[in-house]
């Protein structure tokens, strides 16, 4: 199932009569999985006599195949268990109660309904359904440093397995998520990895900010080095649209400025063949 639904139960009470039945004094049910509980909730108790007239449409299902009419000798009553706010008064208000099954997990539950007569005797039945509503989950990622380029981002949902990576403006998108609560993980070579639980009973719309990873300034490839493969990197970042410095600082800080361009090349080269300063100064 999925989205609001109603639970309808057919239950009477026989009242010892061969063939005349009633409708039960007080019904009301549960929903549960390993995880989740749900009620037990309170349908309706009524306290004097069923006016059918005036609350048809509050407590019994009218349309077909769920028929609550009748003679005496052959009616049934299909019960809308959940037209409730969870009080035994019986309120024409109660008509929108629904189970919104989009608010909990995806999983299997077992619905458990509860018949009781006004002497106190209880029978109750259950069956077991699955919910499966899906959701989609959109969002940004930048990065606390101000990293220019924002492709190349890795989101990851590892509940249902699916991932994205950021287009040119940082945006992504995992489409029709399994409604829950669960990590979702995004990364790129020089940020540190970002992991969050996230809420998903409905479509989401995330922005997410990525902290550089612990870096050398002038150590544009993330190596652990500042080498002639960091000029070869930077060189392709700058004029071929190789891949970006990571993280970004280890860039920004190369000769000073707060530009990436061949001076940096230029400083780099130096540092590294020319016995230059040192990226950043120090």
């Amino acid at each position: 199932v999925s989205g609001n639904v109603d639970i309808i139960a057919e239950a009477h009470d026989r009242i010892g009569h061969p063939t005349w039945v009633l409708t039960p004094y007080a019904m009301g049910y549960e929903i549960y999985s390993d995880s989740v509980q749900l009620g037990p909730y309170t349908s309706f108790a009524f306290g004097g006599q069923l006016l059918w007239d005036q609350v048809p449409n509050v407590i019994f299902e009218t349309a077909a195949p769920c028929q609550s009419a009748g003679d005496y000798d052959q009616r049934q009553f299909f019960e809308i268990i959940t037209n409730h706010d969870d009080d035994s008064l019986v309120e024409h208000d109660d008509i929108t109660g629904k189970w919104v099954t989009g608010q909990i997990p995806n999983d299997n539950y077992t619905v458990k309904g509860w018949a009781r007569d006004r002497y106190g005797n209880i029978a109750w039945d259950s069956m077991d359904v699955a919910t499966a509503n899906y959701y989609n989950i959109t969002g940004t990622v930048v990065t606390s440093d101000g990293c220019p380029i924002k492709s190349g981002f890795v989101i990851t949902a590892p509940y249902s397995g699916d991932s994205d990576t950021t287009a040119a403006d940082g945006v992504f998108s995992l489409p029709s998520q399994p409604a829950g609560r669960y990590s979702i993980s995004v990364s790129r070579t020089g940020y540190e990895t970002k992991s969050s639980v996230y809420e998903v009973f409905g479509e989401r719309n995330l922005s997410i900010v990525l902290d550089p990873a612990p870096y050398v300034n002038g150590d544009v490839d993330h190596s652990g080095d500042v080498d002639i493969s960091d000029v070869v990197y930077l060189i392709s970042f700058i004029f071929s649209g190789g891949a970006a410095p990571a993280p970004w600082s280890a860039a920004v800080h190369i000769d000073g400025n707060a530009s990436v361009d061949i001076s940096d090349v230029v400083y780099l080269i130096s540092y590294i063949f020319g016995g230059g300063s040192p990226p950043g100064g120090e």
